[in-house]
C-alpha cells in the first residue's frame, strides 16, 4: 500500500469525524432544549434523526478502512 493511500484514507476518515463531531454538537443543543420546548416530542425525534447520522458516519469509517487496504469490502 502507498503512502498516498493512507493519507487519502485518514483525509476521508478526519472528514467523517468532523461531520460526526458536529452532529453530536447538534444532539447536544438538541438534548438542552428538549425538556424546555412545548414541542418536546419533535426536538426528540430530531434528535432520534441526528443519532442515526452519527451511525452512519461511524458506518462509512469502517467501509473506509477495508478500501485503504485492498480495495475489497468483507
Amino acid at each position: 500500500m502507498t503512502g498516498d493511500r493512507w493519507r487519502l484514507a485518514a483525509a476521508r476518515i478526519q472528514r467523517e469525524l468532523s461531520d460526526i463531531d458536529r452532529v453530536v454538537a447538534h444532539i447536544e443543543d438538541g438534548m438542552a432544549r428538549a425538556s424546555t420546548s412545548p414541542e418536546e416530542q419533535f426536538v426528540w425525534e430530531a434528535i432520534g434523526g441526528s443519532l442515526e447520522d452519527v451511525y452512519t458516519g461511524v458506518e462509512r469509517i469502517f467501509e473506509i478502512i477495508p478500501d485503504a487496504i485492498d480495495d475489497m469490502r468483507p
